[in-house]
């Protein structure tokens, strides 16, 4: 792997990409789990009377619903990058399976419009003005190949160096997020990007996890959604990633320091 490439590729392009990480059958292996996740969450939906959403199907917290999804919350790629660029002890900040593909326009209760089909980014705003680039990234993870024919997401390169809030309908000249399964795109989250269009004939997985730096609050509580026995079962970079190292102490006699450090950190595998 070319660290530096890749990292100049981020700076400049605010994208770069990492072929092969996963095999094709590692890949339909995730899928078949996110697809089953992804059955038991519209039928709870459709119980419920939630809307459901037609044109995109989405798992957030993945690792929730099933723990071997965990380790998609790790790759030893995108944490060699982020050392340099955030720092040794970056969090995750948000970890969602997305699915864009359209299911039947009568589905009851259904949302007509995917997530986040609209021009967005994925960093921070103060005053209207985004935050510099460089604060946060964001790692794809391909599970189906991603083309333009079945929903790759749109970008605008360079657009993460500018500051203002991009048009959520507007008409930009942009490239695809183009890959084969198992390849891992890593963005600047200040990058321009929107969903592609949903097609009725193909799946189109893909994870999005979300990194920052350890002051970064993630947009939920992971130790309380996992708990404090999860946390003993996994290893020190895990438990990293998912704040419990992080989590600001009650009060000053618990401890003065937010951040705590394992003394070792193994990244083979969950424990």
């Amino acid at each position: 792997m070319n660290l530096q490439r890749n990292i100049d590729e981020l700076k400049e392009n605010g994208v770069t990409v990492f072929s092969n990480v996963f095999s094709k059958q590692k890949c339909i292996e995730y899928k078949l789990k996110f697809n089953s996740i992804r059955d038991k969450l519209i039928e709870k939906a459709f119980k419920n009377d939630i809307p459901f959403n037609s044109q995109s199907q989405y798992v957030t917290n993945y690792f929730r619903h099933d723990k071997s999804l965990l380790e998609l919350v790790y790759n030893e790629n995108v944490n060699d990058v982020l050392k340099v660029l955030l720092d040794e002890n970056h969090v995750l900040i948000d970890a969602t399976g997305i699915n864009r593909r359209a299911v039947e326009k009568d589905v009851k209760g259904s949302v007509n419009k995917g997530l986040g089909a609209d021009w967005h980014t994925d960093s921070r705003y103060l005053n209207g003005q985004r935050l510099a680039e460089g604060f946060s990234y964001l790692s794809l993870i391909m599970i189906d190949d991603f083309t333009p024919e079945n929903g790759a997401t749109h970008y605008v390169p360079g657009s993460h160096k500018r500051r203002i809030v991009p048009e959520r309908n507007g008409n930009y000249d942009f490239s695809y997020m183009e890959g084969e399964a198992g390849s891992i795109l890593m963005m600047d989250s200040g990058i321009w990007h929107k969903g592609g269009v949903s097609t009725l004939e193909t799946d189109r997985w893909g994870v999005f996890n979300l990194y920052g730096p350890w002051f970064m609050k993630p947009y939920f509580r992971f130790p309380d959604m996992l708990g404090a026995d999860y946390g003993k079962q996994i290893n020190s970079t895990y438990r990293r990633l998912l704040h419990y190292n992080s989590t600001p102490p009650l009060n000053e006699d618990e401890r003065m320091n937010t951040l705590v450090k394992d003394v070792e950190e193994k990244n083979e595998s969950l424990t």
